[in-house]
């Protein structure tokens, strides 16, 4: 397992190093996360753009909110939201339920 996050400010190097392992991608899982400056429904979409972008991935195995920001509870759900909604894409796009 491969954890990172936009925080840690490591993704593109994360994907590089993937990339240089030789290894097939179904032997690798893949998390990232979500930072708090970017919750909210479209914010949450475009950070994981930018997040798989860096990666150099089309998809994450998990994706997560990094932490609750309970001062900002609708912004939080909102993020929340925007994650579940993602993971039933891709899972129609991949066929898996």
């Amino acid at each position: 397992m491969i954890d990172t996050a936009a925080a840690y400010g490591n993704e593109r190097e994360v994907g590089a190093a993937i990339a240089a392992s030789g290894l097939p991608r179904s032997d690798i899982f893949v998390q990232t996360k979500l930072w708090v400056s970017d919750y909210g429904f479209d914010a949450a979409l475009h950070a994981f753009e930018v997040s798989t972008r860096k990666l150099g991935l089309d998809v994450v195995d998990l994706y997560m909110l990094h932490q609750p920001l309970p001062q900002d509870f609708d912004a939080t759900a909102a993020a929340y939201r925007r994650t579940l909604n993602g993971l039933r894409v891709v899972d129609e796009i991949t066929g898996k339920s």
